[in-house]
């Protein structure tokens, strides 16, 4: 890129150099006439006034010298406009040049800093932007084969762990529910905690599984035609114990009965279940969540609010990276912050967006869109 700059400026530069050259060498010359003519007419003059003469003098000193004079004018005229062509001919090579480099490799980084790991800035060059974008591009490059590392480190581990767990679960299950017969209040208080626990240990593989799937786009979404308002009673109905319990409120308008989305069954349950679970997770006593459905000409919204701690402002506009928790969740519940992760990941798969209002203290209502039928 910069080495045609380069020849067309040295191009351009030689031939300035030899207009300004010619030129000089004539300024010079007319220069040194100034100077003849001047010390001539001097002398003439004092001869002039020696007889008398003095008017007809004048008048030639004065022609003599406005000639030389527009002469000097002109050459410095031919000066400022070769400068400005020599000028004008760097900015309008250059600029550019520095834009198109600048703007290539802010693309790049965009495109990469967004999550296409096989983004890369195409810029191929000897200049210093081309070095630049070599070693942005070697970056990325050490950066996605780190994380791919991490998430074949993650995948197995994860895997390893999930059979273990899954057995232990079955057997402490089979036990509580025998608990009558052979066990007495503080065992079975122990044994619970001890399912719960692994529960939650499961429901954090699961997450690690579901995020390398979906780096790797190992998730295949089915196309679905689906009842958003039997889907959020589904969803209820299995988070088990919360589900006993009047802490839901779902309402429906009018408008948005007997319309349907397109979605995969599971996927779009499993949004559901995260988004209803930490509605419950994160409320504060007497927990309440309250779902709405409603519709617009082409959508249907779900939204899912509660009255728990909200989400700090600094925290908003990073609440779906992963494994983000704002730090007044971090104090109030364990968790590994990949849902909303996995729940923004998978909507979007589905076609869907999601979106939120929180005010800390005050609670927060997450929004899932989708287009109609």
């Amino acid at each position: 890129m910069f080495k045609k700059f380069y020849v067309q400026i040295t191009v351009l530069f030689t031939l300035l150099a030899a207009a300004f050259f010619v030129l000089i060498f004539y300024y010079l010359n007319v220069v040194d006439d100034i100077r003849h003519d001047t010390a001539e007419i001097l002398a003439t003059s004092a001869q002039a006034l020696s007889i008398g003469d003095f008017r007809s003098q004048t008048v030639e000193f004065s022609v003599a010298f406005n000639d030389k004079l527009a002469k000097v004018t002109g050459l410095s005229f031919a000066f400022l406009i070769l400068g400005l062509i020599f000028i004008s001919g760097v900015l309008f090579n250059i600029i550019p040049l520095f834009i198109v480099s600048i703007n290539n490799i802010l693309s790049g980084i965009t495109k990469f800093k967004d999550g296409d790991r096989l983004a890369r800035i195409q810029l191929r060059s000897e200049s210093e932007f081309g070095i630049i974008a070599s070693y942005l591009n070697e970056t990325f490059q050490k950066i996605d084969e780190y994380e791919t590392e991490i998430e074949e480190l993650i995948s197995l581990t994860s895997h390893q762990l999930k059979s273990p767990i899954t057995v232990s679960r079955a057997a402490l299950e089979i036990v509580l529910d025998n608990t009558s017969k052979n066990l007495n209040d503080e065992q079975i208080k122990l044994i619970t905690t001890v399912f719960q626990t692994q529960s939650e240990m499961a429901r954090m593989i699961e997450d690690l599984l579901d995020v390398s799937k979906l780096h790797k786009n190992e998730i295949q979404f089915a196309q679905d035609r689906l009842d958003p308002l039997e889907q959020v009673h589904t969803a209820i109905a299995k988070l088990g114990n919360y589900a006993q319990k009047e802490l839901f409120t779902v309402s429906i308008d009018e408008s948005a009965k007997g319309q349907a989305i397109i979605a995969d069954t599971f996927r779009f349950g499993q949004v559901l279940q995260n988004l209803l679970d930490n509605a419950i997770k994160y409320s504060s006593e007497p927990a309440h969540v309250a779902v709405a459905i409603t519709s617009t000409a082409t959508t249907l919204r779900i939204a899912v609010k509660d009255n728990g701690i909200g989400i700090p402002l600094e925290a908003q506009a990073h609440i779906f990276k992963r494994f983000f928790r704002a730090q007044n969740a971090r104090s109030f519940k364990q968790g590994s912050g990949l849902g909303l992760y996995i729940v923004k990941t998978m909507v979007e798969k589905m076609n869907g967006t999601i979106s939120f209002e929180s005010v800390q203290g005050a609670g927060t209502t997450f929004f899932v869109e989708f287009p109609t039928a």
